[in-house]
């Protein structure tokens, strides 16, 4: 005999706050190398995004209490005795991979950034972690 089953589905209280943001970058060695170069020269505003990016994150984070990021192609490295960058040089590369100034992103500032490549196959499994961060920081 089968026992019937009531199937009541998951209500959310809240909306979800997690936004995937597509943007364009440089392609070439080139177009990378004059965005470092123009970065290293002192400009604070060089970012690899096109600015439609910051834009668009702006628009629905800028008033909220702190942006969390997760970017395409900021591999998760850990930290190596054969390092490949200094961690000047690794600061500079997070730098201009950010959207933006982080106070253009957000009136806080607070821009919290994971660092990892959300290779197709693995997206669910960003998500799921940003989920997770964004969960942590609002206790």
């Amino acid at each position: 005999m089968e026992i019937p089953v009531n199937i009541v589905p998951e209500k959310r209280t809240e909306g979800s706050k997690v936004y995937f943001e597509s943007g364009m970058h440089p392609t070439t060695e080139n177009g990378a190398s004059a965005i470092y170069n123009d970065f290293s020269q002192g400009n604070l505003d060089a970012h690899v995004w096109n600015k439609e990016v910051s834009e668009r994150i702006a628009s629905y984070a800028y008033d909220a209490p702190a942006l969390l990021l997760s970017i395409d192609g900021l591999e998760p490295v850990p930290p190596s005795f054969n390092a490949l960058f200094t961690p000047l040089q690794e600061a500079g590369i997070i730098w201009t991979h950010l959207p933006a100034r982080p106070n253009k992103l957000n009136y806080t500032g607070k821009v919290y950034l994971v660092k990892g490549d959300n290779i197709f196959e693995h997206i669910p499994q960003a998500v799921l972690q940003v989920g997770e961060a964004i969960q942590h920081l609002r206790r």
